[in-house]
């Protein structure tokens, strides 16, 4: 419900300020919770079966087991495998995945698609769903920051004591601005 500025009484002005600046951290919440949402279980599988095939190309089994036969190996623990994904020295959790990737592709994919199901179940969000989210909360954002622009250039007309956010859209100036050159 949008409130008109011009019925808002002098001493209500602060108080319509202060519930309109809560409802844009309220907004920005929400945004915020919406870009840490999960995807879909369908689209998350896809994602792991990629990074699977992805892990298992990267690593270079036939070069391991060179290092294996290598009679002046001396470490043939995990840091042997650890060189050989991609070539490089790599986190050893990221070379075993791409061992695990490498050798049992199917488990490891299986393995994965079941803990997403547990994890997200029909709880994700697709890419379509969260654009048109994110798009509702950013126009709500930019009216409700037009709102707050509106009630303090009233309170500093009423001579109010009153100071913008550091963070104002700056959009939201303009588009006051834009407005009162129309009229």
């Amino acid at each position: 419900m949008k409130r008109s500025i011009k019925s808002t009484t002098n001493t209500d002005l602060p108080a319509e300020l202060e519930r309109v600046r809560g409802d844009i951290l309220r907004t920005k919440d929400d945004l915020e919770d919406l870009a840490h949402a999960p995807l879909t279980a369908d689209m998350a599988k896809r994602n792991a079966s990629a990074a699977v095939a992805h892990m298992a190309q990267s690593f270079d089994l036939p070069r391991l087991a060179r290092t294996f036969a290598n009679p002046d190996r001396r470490s043939h623990g995990i840091d042997a495998i650890s060189r050989h994904v991609d070539g490089h020295p790599s986190r050893n959790e990221h070379a075993v995945m791409a061992l695990l990737a490498a050798v049992l592709p199917d488990a490891l994919e299986k393995a994965l698609h079941h803990s997403i199901d547990e994890q997200i179940g029909d709880t994700g969000i697709s890419s379509d769903n969260r654009a048109q989210r994110v798009e509702a909360l950013e126009q709500r954002l930019f009216e409700l920051g037009c709102q707050e622009e509106r009630l303090v250039c009233a309170a500093e007309s009423a001579g109010l004591a009153v100071f913008r956010r550091a963070d104002v859209d700056p959009a939201c100036v303009l588009a006051l601005c834009t407005s009162d050159e129309a009229a």
